[in-house]
């Protein structure tokens, strides 16, 4: 049984489950073609760019408002909203290559990940910690999330420092990538919102 609250952190993860669920292809298909990654969405501009950017403010937003139950969780929390907002205001793919725009974009993304699948570890050891059916499901699901987050990114970072060996075989490399991550970080804090039965237990339900 969970008290009322005015602001439900259960809500709040869905809405975040939804950005994430969404974004990629989204902005893919408002670009009217075949991005690279997700950050081109800036160089198309229009409904693409609005899309990207407002995503990333509902992200920080979100984040801002979300605390969790541990002081490391808080400070991660705030860290995803500063990389958030890191890349939403430096746009990537517009800056040339090298600029501190670009850096700084880069940067706020690898931060943003690492920080998210942090956040999945932290899931994980709570959801441990009940001892109950579902919720070992949950943590299940929130150990795989995260090491796919990892993956993704590694992929992506080690591909680009060996010279883009998979990029020239695969040109969309980054853009996949970058959406394989945002699905597991959407899975990951949809089960956290606690309204997949199979992941949640019937006192962990809303009321």
């Amino acid at each position: 049984m969970h008290p009322k609250l005015e602001i439900d952190h259960r809500a709040l993860k869905i809405m975040i489950a939804v950005v994430a669920f969404t974004l990629a292809n989204v902005t893919s298909v408002l670009a009217n073609d075949s991005i690279l990654s997700i950050s081109e969405a800036y160089k198309y501009g229009g409904w693409a760019r609005d899309v990207l950017v407002g995503a990333m403010f509902a992200v920080a937003a979100f984040m801002f408002a979300y605390n969790g139950y541990r002081p490391l969780e808080k400070v991660l929390t705030k860290a995803t909203e500063v990389a958030a907002l890191g890349v939403a205001l430096f746009p990537g793919e517009v800056e040339p290559v090298g600029s501190t725009t670009q850096t700084v974009h880069t940067i706020a993304s690898l931060v943003m990940f690492l920080t998210l699948a942090w956040l999945c570890w932290i899931f994980y050891q709570r959801a441990k910690r009940k001892h109950l059916m579902r919720a070992n499901r949950r943590a299940v699901l929130y150990a795989i999330c995260g090491w796919v987050m990892l993956a993704s990114m590694l992929i992506v970072v080690v591909d680009h420092f060996m010279g883009g060996p998979l990029v020239d075989r695969i040109p969309r490399l980054v853009f996949h990538c970058e959406r394989v991550a945002l699905l597991a970080f959407g899975t990951a804090w949809l089960a956290a919102g606690h309204i997949v039965p199979w992941l949640t237990d019937p006192e962990e339900r809303w009321t």
